[in-house]
Parts: structure tokens; C-alpha cells; sequence
């Protein structure tokens, strides 16, 4: 039994080295201003001020964790952002219709 406890640990060490130490954070999008506010919740104060596009409108969480993704209401795409890194990495934009 103490093996295979160990061999968890090693396991999460490798695996995941980031999120151990992860804080719980939230991530609140401020319409007016085209930013995402991280805020810490172990200290309930606001850590960044992410911009994005225009209009931001809703958040979703990856399964990981590793990514949030706001939806821009005005720009029509929407924003990925890093949350180890807490930066926008890359912007999905919605496909052209062509009548």
C-alpha cells in the first residue's frame, strides 16, 4: 500500500506540477472595458486585468483547468486565456457565413 501511494505522488509531481500549487481563482468579464478580472479568492483582491475582445460575456472552464474561454459579444470570437500564465493565448474567431 505505501508503494502504491507513492507511486501516486511521483505520479502528480510529474504529471500536473503546476496545479498543486494552483490557487483558487475566478474569472469575472467586465462588458464595458474588454478585460477578464482574475481575482485570487484565498485574498479576495483582484491579481490581473486580462484584455480581450469586445464585449466580453461569459467564461468557460476547460476540464483541466489549464484554459478559460470568453466569449466577445460585439467582436464575434472568442478569447482563450492561459490561466497558469494568466494571458490571452490565441483568439477563435467564428466561421464567415456566405449566403
Amino acid at each position: 500500500m505505501k508503494k502504491l501511494c507513492l507511486v501516486l505522488v511521483i505520479f502528480m509531481l510529474l504529471v500536473s506540477p503546476q496545479m498543486i500549487h494552483a490557487k483558487p481563482r475566478v474569472y469575472i468579464t467586465n462588458f464595458w472595458s474588454d478585460t477578464v478580472s482574475v481575482i485570487d479568492m484565498e485574498t479576495d483582491t483582484v491579481i490581473k486585468t486580462i484584455p480581450v475582445g469586445d464585449g466580453p460575456f461569459g467564461v468557460a472552464i476547460s476540464p483541466d483547468g489549464r484554459r478559460a474561454f470568453i466569449t466577445n459579444v460585439y467582436s464575434g470570437d472568442v478569447s482563450v486565456i492561459n490561466t497558469i500564465l494568466n494571458a490571452v493565448i490565441g483568439t477563435i474567431s467564428r466561421p464567415l457565413h456566405n449566403p
